[in-house]
């Protein structure tokens, strides 16, 4: 996994059939390839002065790439393919976090480092195919698999030792840290 300096959400893509890629669940002509997104947009994208100008997100406008911090949130998107697994995503370049209801962000770029699956109790076809669709989306994207309540321990881990101001704490493995202890934590998970 590549070092993470910067504000990381989760974000559900879709298994696309047509193009065997990953695209966006909602706006499928958009593909992550190789797990990077580029976001795009006619209006906030153009040429000033015979340069290539682009102000994604854009301050007036939605475009961007948007992640959540909170699982339900990105779960709300997986029903739009029966290959749509939950990836911990990081953002790069311009990016938005909005100060009223402080739930995600938008950001110009953005790459997968990790896809997450639930470890129910009690298997089902449902949490079955959630956890093949992790493996496949490893598979084409080259990163690990992680459950996904690690997985959003993770994120707390990183955007707090990252210092995001605001950041609200989802787990409470996290919440019951001091920044030394998540610190080494993260040190101790990614080396960095």
């Amino acid at each position: 996994m590549p070092p993470i300096t910067n504000i990381v959400g989760l974000r559900a893509l879709a298994w696309n059939y047509e193009m065997g890629k990953f695209s966006s669940p909602t706006r499928r002509e958009f593909i992550w390839e190789n797990g990077i997104a580029i976001a795009k947009c006619y209006k906030c994208e153009g040429t000033l002065d015979g340069k290539e100008v682009s102000d994604i997100p854009g301050d007036t406008c939605s475009c961007g790439i948007y992640a959540t911090f909170q699982e339900w949130t990105a779960r709300g998107y997986t029903g739009n393919s029966e290959v749509s697994p939950i990836f911990l995503i990081q953002a790069f370049g311009k990016t938005q976090i909005p100060t009223v209801n402080f739930t995600g962000f938008r950001t110009a770029k953005a790459q997968a480092m990790a896809v997450g699956y639930q470890d129910a109790h009690y298997k089902n076809s449902e949490t079955i195919s959630e956890k093949l669709a992790a493996y496949q989306a490893s598979d084409v994207l080259h990163i690990p698999v992680i459950k996904i309540d690690i997985l959003n321990l993770m994120m707390d881990i990183l955007n707090l030792t990252n210092e995001v101001e605001g950041y609200p704490i989802q787990t409470e493995e996290a919440r019951s840290l001091t920044l030394e202890q998540l610190t080494e934590i993260r040190y101790t998970l990614l080396g960095e």
